[in-house]
């Protein structure tokens, strides 16, 4: 089964924007203001892909008031280990800032190879940077836009066979190893203060990428077995949400969202996804792969003496995925063409309920019962179709929950969180 449509169990958002589901996930952490850690699941404000709970990422933002202020910092190394990281606050106007951010790292290859996979096998090259723009033309209005840029070269996958007993970092390849990943993504997260306190805010998120890779499937140099994937993606997300003024009795939020996810495996020399054994099958594929969601939420939240409050959330969750491919079995007496269109459509309600105790400033209780979707995906892209009867013409739906139970505490310990 190959499909890149299927969602993560554990979602990274970065500035509020749900990052690649799938691919590139070797984005680098610099110039962070801090980093929060959700148990999952999370059917309130993330849905289906936080089963196992959410990573939310805020990066530094441009300060008005903090002037000219930046940071410098570099690392050396054994295996040739090189790397600098940095970024500058540049203060613009009494209204507006920019920040600048940037990482470089070099790091020469773990693995000694025997083989034409080359020497390169391993080695790790990347690239990233960031600029970042903040604009608050009056007290009611926040504007912050930020651009990402990333290239990172990992050098392929090196292997050997599982049944090998040799040193794993001495490996024998003749199959050329190539693994880059080049991506971008750009954001706008806007907000507006009503006179009552009520506050609008959109975010906007545009991310592409293209990811490639080469490794050698079989793990030696006495086979050509070759696997090679190349993939172009692209996601726009959009969500808007009315939030409460944070003080009194009650405060709520409602929202809604919307996310669209293209795959395209490009035509040419080397065909989207591929696995070649050379005199006996080239099994590859092209075409496209999409996901649409959108989804509408809230909660409400009642704050209660002693430090007591009650928390109650829902989500409803359409989603959608389509394959559309042209799948070959390419054998040496001729080629098996086998085109693929299906869709799979579903619908969710998700939710938690949470009661949270403030025995004091550094010691907090809480206990909870959420519910999130059990994510399990059927279309395939090995040219089978639809597995039953009730699925013909590739259209099926699929409701799985999953619902959670539990309680915990946290407390501080001499620089640490204690989380129980």
């Amino acid at each position: 089964m190959t499909n890149s449509t299927v969602g993560v169990g554990v979602i990274t958002y970065r500035d509020g924007v749900a990052t690649f589901p799938g691919y590139f996930q070797e984005e680098p952490y610099y110039d962070i203001a801090n980093l929060e850690v959700l148990r999952g699941p999370q059917g309130t404000f993330i849905g289906q892909n936080a089963i196992g709970g959410a990573l939310f990422i805020t990066e530094t933002n441009p300060s008005l008031n903090g002037g000219y202020h930046g940071y410098l910092q570099g690392q050396a190394g054994n295996y040739q280990d090189a790397a600098l990281q940095g970024a500058v606050n540049i203060p613009i106007s009494d209204t507006l800032a920019a920040r600048v951010a940037f990482d470089d790292e070099y790091r020469g290859s773990f693995y000694q190879v025997t083989g034409a996979a080359g020497a390169s096998v391993g080695l790790l090259k990347e690239s990233s940077a960031r600029v970042s723009f903040l604009w608050t033309p009056t007290s009611q209005i926040n504007v912050l836009f930020k651009t990402d840029l990333n290239y990172i070269n990992m050098g392929g996958y090196p292997d050997s066979p599982a049944t090998a007993t040799t040193d794993p970092f001495k490996i024998s390849s003749d199959a050329h190893n190539f693994a880059e990943d080049k991506f971008g993504r750009s954001l706008v997260d806007s907000s507006y203060t009503f006179g009552d306190g009520i506050k609008l805010r959109s975010v906007t998120g545009f991310q592409e990428g293209r990811t490639a890779a080469t490794y050698d499937l079989d793990g030696t140099d006495l086979f050509n077995f070759t696997i090679n994937d190349h993939v172009d993606e692209q996601v726009f997300s959009q969500e808007f949400n009315l939030i409460s003024p944070s003080e009194g009795l009650f405060t709520w939020v409602a929202g809604v969202y919307y996310q669209h996810n293209n795959f395209r495996y490009p035509v040419g020399d080397t065909p989207g996804y591929q696995v070649l054994y050379p005199g006996i099958v080239d099994y590859y594929f092209n075409g496209k792969q999409s996901s649409e969601t959108t989804a509408e939420f809230g909660q409400v939240s009642f704050n209660l003496p002693a430090g007591f409050q009650i928390q109650a959330g829902l989500r409803n969750t359409q989603s959608s995925n389509a394959n559309h491919l042209n799948i070959h079995y390419d054998y040496p007496t001729g080629d098996i063409p086998i085109p693929q269109d299906q869709t799979e459509r579903d619908q969710k309600v998700t939710g938690k309920v949470t009661l949270n105790w403030t025995l004091d400033p550094y010691n907090f209780l809480y206990a909870f019962v959420a519910t999130g979707p059990q994510i399990r995906r059927r279309q395939r892209a090995d040219g089978a179709g639809p597995r039953r009867a009730d699925q013909a013409g590739g259209r099926h739906r699929l409701r799985n929950r999953l619902e959670e139970r539990g309680a915990g505490a946290s407390s501080p310990l001499p620089d640490r969180l204690l989380l129980l």
